[in-house]
């Protein structure tokens, strides 16, 4: 199974957001797609010794804020 993953949608983002994907990814066995800043995403990884072997990540660096419009989004 593959599961998409927004690395920077939560609190503690985005090693909070990565640390448990990975955790899931150990216990169950899923494929993971993260989408987010690509750089940030590594870099935060490698900091951490989060291992994103086998995992997939699509560079999506814009941000939508809490405050956004949605219709204007």
């Amino acid at each position: 199974m593959k599961i998409i993953v927004d690395a920077f949608g939560g609190d503690n983002a985005p090693k909070a957001i990565l640390d448990g994907a990975l955790q899931a990814k150990k216990a169950y066995g899923v494929d993971l797609l993260f989408t987010g800043d690509e750089e940030k995403i590594r870099s935060c990884a490698a900091e951490n010794g989060f291992d994103l072997t086998g995992c997939s990540i699509v560079h999506a660096p814009g941000v939508i804020a809490m405050d956004d419009d949605p219709k204007v989004v």
